[in-house]
């Protein structure tokens, strides 16, 4: 968009005062050039590269000619906010000219610029299609900005700035991902109301980031609100949309909107995908509707979705929770025979299932079958499997476990292995803690370890020999 402008009349709603020099304070601010608006005619005498009324002239050239030193050191005085400026507007056509000079006044001369200096250089950046620079002086910005007791509006100053220089819509959605970046969710949200008010249509990939971010920030009102206004002014959302949606339906905890929500999605030629019911599935499960979770792995395999990993233990999940182990074990089972390979998480959610039942040889065998498969157990693993045979009084077949383990190079947490060793002393079983005792010292020094667990032995430190 060439030189191209917002309508003169919503101009008005901005206040020229955004542009103030005192919206940021630094050590060294640039003066207002209107202060000295005099020019000396005398200026005339003097040779252009020392004529104040010429410095704008003077910056350009060396610009041009890509000379080191822009401006000679008694001329900087001179160099105020209206010159950046039309140095600024006078570079467009060159970005990287238009940038070395931003740069020039911030790092070399130690000037900070003012919003409207900033913004100017964003429009150039975003004209010219340099995005990532333009995401950068962004972030600056907004740093900048964002502790000032009176904050400027950067959105008003950048529609202001439009009728003085060319300009790209994009330069919103930037600001937009910026304000998202930096996680000021609630900037990024007014400046798509205010994008939106002043007639420019933000591209689907902002709104996805920041329905995303209002959704980690639990406002489920606000996303519904910016999915209306999507239909409103003719933004078609995508797949991320969707699934972004789904789990606000989740999160809400109104999953009886979710059939409704699907059919919708269908209408917009979205077929859902292996995220969305994922997500729907999880929530069901959550909230203990194993049938309609259930229903929904069914209709994944009629609509060929084809389920995985994720999907497989949140299902088995649900029906551990329920007690339906075998059936639990059967669905893993099946997810082998589809060619989904479980992980240590889809094990211990099936070992969970039969310790809760106690059931401890299956969940002994479901042990080993994992070891066989080369899948290492975790301390979560090694945690249910020790606790299960504690909570049945099976000591000893704890210690067995935990020798077993070692075995096969599996480290076992000491302190599982301590809380065993007291749990032994406590039922009188004083030669299986020894042995378990001596295992926990051998790779450690016995002073160390004595001095490590006798807060935890109490009176059992003086009523055993164990320790000696």
């Amino acid at each position: 968009m060439n030189r191209s402008l917002v309508n003169p009349t919503l101009l008005k709603v901005f206040k020229i005062h955004h542009l103030s020099n005192s919206v940021f304070s630094s050590l060294q601010t640039l003066p207002d050039s209107k202060t000295n608006s005099f020019i000396n005619p005398l200026y005339n005498f003097l040779p252009h590269t020392q004529n104040p009324s010429k410095i704008v002239d003077t910056i350009c050239t060396n610009l041009k000619e890509r000379r080191t030193a822009l401006l000679e050191e008694d001329m900087i005085p001179h160099l105020g906010t209206e010159e950046v400026s039309r140095v600024l507007l006078r570079c467009q056509s060159d970005p990287f000219a238009a940038l070395t000079f931003f740069n020039w006044v911030k790092n070399d001369l130690a000037f900070l610029p003012t919003i409207h200096n900033y913004c100017l250089m964003l429009h150039i950046l975003a004209w010219s299609r340099k995005f990532p620079q333009t995401m950068k002086l962004f972030s600056e910005l907004i740093e900048l900005n964002r502790n000032k007791p009176e904050k400027a509006s950067i959105f008003e100053n950048l529609v202001l700035c439009t009728k003085d220089c060319s300009w790209e819509p994009v330069v919103f959605d930037i600001l937009l991902k910026a304000y998202l970046k930096a996680g000021l969710i609630r900037d990024g949200f007014v400046t798509l109301r205010k994008m939106v008010k002043l007639g420019f249509v933000p591209k689907i990939i902002s709104i996805n980031f920041l329905l995303d971010g209002l959704l980690k920030l639990d406002r489920i009102n606000e996303c519904w609100g910016i999915y209306e206004e999507m239909g409103k002014i003719g933004v078609r959302g995508n797949t991320f949309t969707f699934n972004i949606l789904t789990h606000v339906i989740c999160k809400s905890g109104d999953v009886d909107k979710v059939n409704g929500f699907l059919e919708k999605m269908e209408e917009e030629g979205f077929d859902p995908d292996i995220v969305t019911y994922n997500t729907l599935i999880d929530s069901y499960i959550t909230r203990g509707r194993l049938k309609d979770a259930l229903y929904l792995y069914n209709i994944m395999c009629i609509r060929r979705v084809m389920p995985d990993l994720i999907t497989h233990t949140s299902l088995i999940n649900g029906l551990c929770k329920e007690g339906n182990v075998k059936e639990a074990h059967k669905l893993f089972h099946k997810m082998v025979q589809i060619g989904v390979n479980p992980d240590v998480y889809s094990y211990n959610t099936l070992i969970c299932g039969y310790i809760n039942k106690e059931m401890m040889q299956e969940s002994r065998m479901l042990l080993h079958e994992m070891i066989r498969k080369g899948i290492t157990p975790n301390k979560f693993t090694c945690l249910v499997l020790i606790e299960g045979y504690k909570k049945k009084g099976m000591l000893i077949s704890a210690v067995n476990l935990i020798v077993e383990l070692q075995r096969f190079g599996i480290s076992v947490s000491r302190d599982l292995q301590i809380d065993l060793v007291i749990a032994l002393c406590q039922v009188d079983k004083p030669f299986a803690a020894k042995s378990l005792w001596e295992r926990i010292v051998k790779d450690g020094k016995r002073r160390d370890v004595f001095q490590e667990c006798e807060p935890k032995f109490g009176h059992i430190w003086s009523n055993h020999r164990v320790f000696v």
